[in-house]
């Protein structure tokens, strides 16, 4: 990700893309596993091996 560059995370994108306009600019990925909470945590991005 660039400086100042932005990222939704959604659980289903299909259903977020059904029931919202993608906000532009903005990169919109969909998680699979595990959970947030409302108590604060760390996500670690990575980008796959190669690139």
């Amino acid at each position: 990700m660039a400086a100042g560059e932005r990222l939704l995370l959604v659980r289903n994108l299909s259903a977020f893309l059904f029931t919202y306009q993608a906000p532009q600019g903005i990169r919109i990925l969909q998680w699979t596993s595990g959970g947030l909470d409302d108590k604060g945590g760390r996500i670690d991005l990575s980008r796959p091996r190669g690139r």
